[in-house]
C-alpha cells in the first residue's frame, strides 16, 4: 500500500487479522527514520543500483515493534541551473530513499 494509508490503526488492524503486508512509509514526517538514512554508514548491496537497511522499531505512539526496511536507489542527479550548450556537465549521482514497513520476514535482497 502507499503512504497515504500509513497509520498505526491500520497497520495493526492488518497484523491482528494475519494479512501480511509491505506498506510505504511518509518517513519525510519522522525526524528519527529521517536521521537513521543520514546517519547511516554501511547499506546492504543488492546491486550497482540498489541498497537497504531494516531495523526494528516503533514510533512513539504506536503498541508495537515492526520491521522497517530503507531502501535507496543510486540515480543521476538532476541539474536545475542553466547550461551551457558548448559545456560538458559529468553526470553525478546521487540517492532516492523510501522506507516501508512490513510484517512478511522474506530477506531485504530477495528479488
Amino acid at each position: 500500500m502507499d503512504s497515504a494509508f500509513f497509520s498505526d490503526a491500520i497497520v495493526s488492524a492488518l497484523d491482528e487479522l494475519g494479512i501480511e503486508f509491505t506498506l510505504s512509509v511518509p518517513f519525510e514526517r519522522f525526524v528519527e527514520l529521517k536521521k537513521r538514512i543520514q546517519d547511516r554508514v554501511r547499506w546492504r548491496s543488492m546491486d550497482g543500483t540498489w541498497s537497504f537497511f531494516e531495523v526494528a522499531w516503533k514510533p512513539k505512539k504506536w503498541k508495537k515493534t515492526y520491521r522497517f526496511l530503507f531502501i535507496r536507489q543510486r540515480c543521476p542527479v538532476i541539474h536545475k541551473e542553466p547550461i551551457q550548450l558548448d559545456l560538458f556537465i559529468p553526470y553525478e549521482y546521487g540517492y532516492e530513499f523510501k522506507v516501508i514497513v512490513t510484517n512478511k520476514w522474506t530477506s531485504g535482497r530477495r528479488p
